[in-house]
């Protein structure tokens, strides 16, 4: 009898560990853990993503072949950045390698085009195309997929489902993409958290003085404007009238910037809806919190210590709040004469706007490409990718994929687990039944 029982109870432990098992797998993270779209700012205290140090080389190309890629990209962009029509001179192609379907890693563009965008990541997958960590920018090195005479974006292609995982793993090593790091591979050891304390309030922002000289290499006639997180929440649709006396004759402010201030504004109703309803305020107190947080004073209200609590219990008001706090909205401004001295003298005058965090010549800091050794402003092959493009179209970010878009197999399968423990289920039944019978 005292064998029968030590046998029970093993059994018994092994079904409860199973039990244990199985629940584990299915509480995992899932992985990737943010779907593939582009996003303004990725929190990599609650995403790590390990970063990949080396740099994508250009290759050389075949003339003839560069010459037909040329004649390609102009069939979809006719106009050079002066708005004349566009000829293979005006057109240069960076090759950066060729995929195992035939398919080329390209990015072509014309020179002297001109497009300003903000800071943002592109998730694809399990990667991440991570931009500089600077508030301007440029898209055009932004590489694309030439097949059959079209270009195609890669994220674009992942989402669709038309880029295999194979192909994605390729593009990743040429391009030298960055990984999420599976949390279900690293979790936190025995007291060690990946929390974070979020703040009602923005962090300092300090005014960038420009030392451009006359000897560096710029264009003669742009302007980059930078404003403030405060001004840029304001989402003032700017024009000449506001730059006057400054031969201003153009203002631009790019389409995923604008999009972006669209989002950013978006998401400034929906925190103080949500806060109104969770700390239980009156209505009239939405205008309250979001002229507080608009002028970064949340923490002078009488309910700061309420909000700073709500911010922390829900995450994800703590995640919308920071990315509010990162939105800075950039222009382009096109000056009257082509002046390079007059750029200088004019950057000087912009930066005594209390508004602007950073006025700088075009051409200078916006090198978001490390094989690049020309500063150049460009605009994209084709539209830019819009945030918040991924959806439930997209094959690849089903909660039933893993990292590599397949279905999980073996002891990282939650099925796994539960076939272990249905099978052991049966075997101690069949046991039981079996010492019952030996007892009669």
């Amino acid at each position: 009898m005292c064998t029968k029982k030590v046998i029970s109870v093993i059994l018994a432990v092994l079904m409860l560990f199973v039990s244990l098992s199985s629940l584990t797998a299915f509480a995992e993270e899932k992985y990737p853990p943010l779907e593939s779209g582009v996003y303004g700012y990725i929190d990599e205290n609650k995403y790590p993503i390990k970063k990949n140090e080396n740099h994508r080389v250009v290759k050389e190309l075949d003339p003839a072949l560069e010459l037909q890629i040329k004649q390609d990209y102009i069939a979809l962009n006719p106009y050079n950045g002066k708005g004349e029509e566009a000829t293979t001179d005006d057109v240069v192609v960076k090759y950066y390698g060729t995929l195992s379907d035939g398919s080329m890693l390209v990015c072509p563009y014309t020179a002297d085009s001109i497009w300003l965008e903000q800071v943002t990541c592109q998730v694809i997958g399990k990667y991440v195309y991570m931009l500089p960590n600077r508030t301007l920018t440029k898209w055009g090195k932004d590489a694309k997929i030439y097949k059959n005479h079209q270009f195609y974006g890669i994220m674009d292609s992942y989402i669709e489902g038309t880029l295999s995982d194979d192909l994605l793993d390729e593009i990743a090593d040429i391009l030298c993409f960055g990984e999420f790091v599976n949390p279900n591979e690293t979790k936190p050891s025995f007291g060690e958290s990946y929390d974070k304390t979020y703040s009602i309030t923005r962090e300092p922002e300090e005014k960038y003085i420009c030392d451009t000289t006359i000897d560096s290499d710029f264009i003669d006639n742009h302007i980059i404007v930078c404003l403030f997180n405060e001004a840029s929440l304001k989402f003032k649709k700017y024009s000449v009238d506001d730059f006057k006396d400054l031969g201003v004759v153009s203002v631009i402010q790019s389409s995923t910037d604008k999009e972006m201030g669209n989002k950013v504004e978006a998401k400034i109703t929906e925190f103080c809806n949500k806060a109104v309803s969770e700390l239980e305020l009156a209505p009239e107190y939405f205008d309250v919190l979001k002229d507080a947080l608009i002028k970064n004073e949340l923490d002078s209200l009488d309910i700061a210590d309420r909000l700073t609590d709500l911010v922390n219990e829900q995450v994800e008001l703590g995640e919308m709040l920071e990315y509010i706090y990162k939105y800075n909205q950039t222009l382009l401004l096109t000056l009257d004469t082509h002046d390079k001295q007059n750029v200088l003298d004019t950057v000087k005058e912009l930066e005594k706007n209390n508004d602007i965090m950073i006025a700088q010549p075009d051409g200078i800091y916006i090198v978001d490409d490390p094989d690049s050794t020309q500063p150049e402003t460009t605009k994209p092959a084709s539209t830019p990718d819009t945030p918040g493009t991924a959806g439930n179209k997209n094959p690849h970010n089903s909660s039933s994929n893993n990292a590599n878009g397949a279905v999980p197999t073996g002891q990282n399968n939650p099925l796994f687990a539960v076939c272990i423990l249905l099978t052991l289920s049966i075997c101690g039944a069949v046991f039981a039944v079996k010492l019952r019978t030996v007892k009669k």
